[in-house]
Parts: structure tokens; C-alpha cells; sequence
């Protein structure tokens, strides 16, 4: 049974007593296995009333020098722009073998009552972004701003745009600078990951969303969350995204590391 079978099995069991080694019998050493796919486990996690509203997103592993096999599931709400939160799903002791945890405490992380969530079309399992370019140029009047910034804001969240409009009704009508300021927060959390809302940084009256080069160079340098790759060569597998070079080096896309998927192209 791999590791997929068996957090299927014990996540859809109502014996609480179920143990790993139940279901593994003569449990195989950790280099034999392989790690748990976030696709099936999500199949799993769906399954069960108790963990609904739960989604990973990824799956890692980690090996200490006392051949500890630890595999940590990055969960999050299904709700889009939720904060991830990393528990232990499924580990190997030598003397104790292997054992699961880990998804109640994301459950509980995230304060999820399966109550609240009766109707299943306010979960979503892709968000919408910001397409990559040009809001507005060639002003820099507030006046001129706030309606397009409000505009862009409704073509990816038309109920937040509302909102906006209606706790801001004030402040947009006077053009409060205070309330220009915060838009840009606001549309900073629908930006695709890698890119910024703001002013090009050629062209200070042309806002938009625009790459953010300099955090992709230092997460391809320090973190493990990105890799890169030119145009036409395999897609390398094992990190959250992986960014598209081509042959000079430019940086032309951002794919999702696990499906790879386009999230934006230049």
C-alpha cells in the first residue's frame, strides 16, 4: 500500500483506533516510498465530511541523520488567498515505524467548521488574478485613477468591489488620498504571485501589474519555492513554481510547479 492508498484509507475510516501499521502489514523502509500526491489526497480529503473546506497544495519530504522520514503537507482553506499552514502528515521512526498526523491540527489551524459550509459555491479551488500589464497610463490624478483602479478590481472580484464601493463611498466621491493609497493594497492581493500592482518602473504614470524581478531572483537564490527553466527544455519537478527563461535569458512565464500550468506569460 503507498502513501497515497494509506491516508486515503485511514482519512475515510470511522474507527479511530485504525493504526498505519494496520493497513501496512510488513511497512516498507521510506526510501521504498514515494510521496503522497496532493491531487489524490485532496480526492481523500473531499470525501470526509470532517475536513471539509481542507486543500494541500504540496507535499515535501525531509530525512534527519537519525533516518527519520518526515512527509509535511502544505494545507490551506479553499478559500482563495487563504495563508498556508505546513503540518506533518505522514512520518517514519525507525524503532516505531510509520504513523500519520497532521490533518486535524490543519483543520483546527484554520478554525474550519464543515457547518459553515454548507453550500460548497463559496469554495474555490483556483483563484482569479490580475492579468499581467497595464491598468491605467499617461495620468496620475486620483480622480482618474480610483474609478480605473475600482474597474480593474471588479473584472476579478466583482462582490469585493462592492464592498469597496459601499464602505468607501465617501472617499471615493472626495478622492481621499488616504483611500488611493489602501486601493493599492487591495489590488496587491490579486496579483499573481511574482508581480507587484503599481507604477512601471519606466514609466511612473503607467500603473498596473508588472513582474517583480528582484523577488525572483532572490527566491531562485535562498528559497526552495521556485525554479527556472528555458523554453523547450523539460519542467523540473519539486518546487511550487517554476519560472520560463528564454534563450537570452528573459524571463517570459510562470508556471505552477505541480500541473504545469501557465499562471502568467510576458
Amino acid at each position: 500500500m503507498n502513501p497515497n492508498e494509506l491516508i486515503a484509507a485511514l482519512i475515510e475510516s470511522d474507527d479511530d483506533e485504525l493504526t498505519v501499521k494496520d493497513l501496512l502489514g510488513d511497512e516498507p523502509a521510506p526510501e521504498q516510498v514515494p510521496p503522497p500526491s496532493p491531487d489524490l489526497l485532496n480526492q481523500a480529503i473531499g470525501r470526509k465530511e470532517k475536513y471539509l473546506g481542507l486543500s494541500c497544495r504540496d507535499v515535501s519530504v525531509f530525512t534527519n541523520r537519525l533516518g527519520e522520514t518526515f512527509f509535511f503537507g502544505q494545507f490551506g482553506s479553499q478559500r482563495p488567498r487563504e495563508r498556508a499552514v505546513t503540518a506533518v502528515l505522514l512520518y517514519y521512526q525507525p524503532e516505531k515505524g510509520w504513523q500519520l498526523e497532521g490533518l486535524q491540527e490543519a483543520q483546527d489551524e484554520f478554525e474550519i467548521d464543515p457547518k459553515d459550509l454548507d453550500d460548497r459555491s463559496d469554495l474555490e479551488q483556483e483563484p482569479v488574478y490580475l492579468e499581467l500589464g497595464s491598468v491605467s497610463c499617461g495620468t496620475m490624478l486620483e480622480e482618474d485613477l480610483i474609478p480605473r483602479f475600482l474597474y480593474a478590481l471588479e473584472g476579478v472580484d466583482p462582490a469585493k468591489a462592492e464592498e469597496v464601493r459601499r464602505d468607501y463611498a465617501e472617499e471615493i466621491e472626495q478622492n481621499d488620498p488616504d483611500f488611493y493609497s489602501e486601493l493599492f493594497d487591495i489590488l496587491q492581493e490579486y496579483c499573481p504571485p511574482y508581480t507587484y500592482f503599481g507604477a512601471h518602473p519606466g514609466d511612473g504614470a503607467d500603473f498596473g501589474v508588472w513582474i517583480n524581478d528582484d523577488k525572483i531572483e532572490d527566491d531562485l537564490r535562498y528559497e526552495d519555492t521556485v525554479q527556472e527553466m528555458v523554453r523547450g527544455q523539460p519542467m523540473p519537478t519539486g518546487s511550487q513554481y517554476v519560472v520560463v527563461r528564454d534563450l537570452h535569458g528573459d524571463i517570459q512565464a510562470l508556471l505552477d510547479g505541480r500541473n504545469g500550468k501557465e499562471i502568467w506569460s510576458v
